[in-house]
């Protein structure tokens, strides 16, 4: 009976066999490579967000730390003064140019933009505000991952 049906339908050999298990592994070690290099540029990208991120906060402890020296001087003077202590200058209208100050550090109008609505937005708006950003990232990612998939594939799929 067995016979009958082998009659009809071939038994696969053991070649066909190997055949087909060496084509699958092919795409499985296919598909994992580039789940690999999928995850491998996540890790670059958040690499970089995160060394741009450690520079912007190295450069902010300089300026910090800049600003801490000039208070510091400036409560000196206030105490001098309270302790009846002569000190020069001081008489004129204040003079400190924020604005100059930081042009000088690099800063655009971009950045004066930037700053004023994030000042106006304040607190309250923080954890809405990183939301919004983490889900444009994500959309700005998804839109740059079409974009290099069409230009290796094609049309996107």
């Amino acid at each position: 009976m067995l016979g009958a049906v082998h009659a009809k339908v071939p038994m696969v050999t053991a070649d066909e066999q190997r055949a087909l298990q060496l084509e699958n592994a092919k795409a499985d070690a296919q598909f994992w490579d580039r789940m690999a290099d999928m995850y491998a540029g996540t890790a670059t990208d958040h690499k970089g967000l995160a060394a741009r991120a450690e520079r912007t906060a190295a450069e902010g402890e300089v300026e910090r730390a800049k600003a801490a020296e000039h208070a510091a001087r400036a409560k000196e003077r206030v105490e001098r003064i309270e302790r009846g202590e002569n000190v020069e200058g001081g008489l004129g209208k204040q003079q400190i140019d924020v604005e100059a100050i930081l042009i000088d550090a690099g800063w655009t109008k971009a950045d004066f933009r930037r700053a004023r609505r994030l000042a106006e937005l304040g607190d309250r708006a923080s954890e809405e505000l990183s939301a919004e950003v983490m889900r444009r990232h994500k959309r700005g990612e998804d839109v740059a991952i079409r974009a290099v998939h069409r230009k290796y594939f094609g049309s996107a799929s």
